[in-house]
């Protein structure tokens, strides 16, 4: 398991999560400090078959975007079978989710709301996308 943030104050509370897990499972679990963009073109999803996001409320990063749609300079979104896409900002979810739809290459498994903060008006978003197709590059 691959993991990234551009949040410095994540890095404690990754090791704390990965001191919780069984120690057979911890030299599994790798944290970098990265914006996901950075993530992506440092090679994190070469050989991914699910990407979990949860970007800010702005959405999807262009090069996130871009592999996802099988747009990136390199061919290794192809090995993506599934997204897991966590939103805070309804407006850019339903903004990345057109671009993911309409592109033929992707498809809405299921999607729910969740009220993390009783009392507020606030909802976080969880969609799964599961590919369905492919664009190969030359």
């Amino acid at each position: 398991v691959y993991c990234s943030d551009s949040n410095e104050f994540v890095d404690d509370v990754f090791d704390s999560c990965v001191d919780s897990l069984p120690e057979e499972h911890r030299d599994k679990v790798f944290y970098e400090n990265l914006p996901a963009e950075e993530a992506v073109s440092s090679g994190q999803v070469d050989e991914a078959d699910i990407l979990i996001v949860d970007p800010p409320r702005k959405g999807l990063s262009n090069g996130v975007l871009d592999l996802l749609l099988d747009k990136h300079s390199t061919n290794f979104a192809t090995e993506l079978k599934r997204l897991v896409y966590v939103s805070c900002g309804f407006d850019a979810l339903e903004r990345d989710l057109r671009l993911l739809l309409e592109s033929g290459l992707w498809k809405i498994r299921a999607a729910e709301g969740y009220v993390l903060f009783p009392g507020s008006d606030h909802l976080e978003t969880l969609v799964v996308l599961d590919r369905i197709g492919r664009k190969w590059l030359d």
